[in-house]
């Protein structure tokens, strides 16, 4: 009887077609992981951007980014980053507007990528009064907070 060494072509070609069967199942749900764990980054950092600006306009700090009574300032990533430290906010931007004492907040994410707006909204839509923001005429993925007291010392 002949001994046998190594493998057939047809047994290559069968292992070979298992394997591509299951990276068409696997890749697609790794990217659409990816890209929902981007988003909730994203929001993560909305969020973060929009709580600690309306925690300093509460206190009355940072002067030169809030606005004067009736008004609104907009708040560029270059402001950002001088508020929050610690991550890159150069696709953020926002504004912050005061009336009537209270103080509202929008921070929007401003970045065209394959980062999903509506990825972004759902992941804000529980902590934040709003999940979408205006700007120029396009709708972005927000973190917006209304009515915030001011406090007067």
């Amino acid at each position: 009887m002949k001994v046998r060494k190594g493998f057939t072509l047809i047994e290559l070609l069968i292992v070979l077609a298992i394997i591509g069967v299951l990276m068409s199942i696997g890749v697609p749900v790794y990217t659409t992981q990816l890209d929902r764990a981007k988003a909730r980054v994203v929001a993560a950092n909305l969020k973060t951007i929009a709580q600690t600006v309306a925690n300093l306009a509460v206190l009355g700090h940072y002067d030169d980014y809030l606005p004067s009574d009736g008004s609104s300032k907009t708040l560029s990533s270059n402001d950002i980053k001088g508020i929050v430290k610690g991550f890159d906010t150069t696709s953020y931007a926002g504004t912050i507007t005061l009336d009537d004492g209270s103080f509202s907040v929008v921070v929007y994410y401003n970045d065209d990528t394959s980062i999903s707006s509506n990825d972004i909204a759902k992941a804000i839509a529980d902590t934040c009064d709003s999940s979408h923001a205006e700007d120029n005429g396009k709708d972005y993925a927000a973190c917006v907070l209304n009515e915030i007291p001011k406090i007067s010392y």
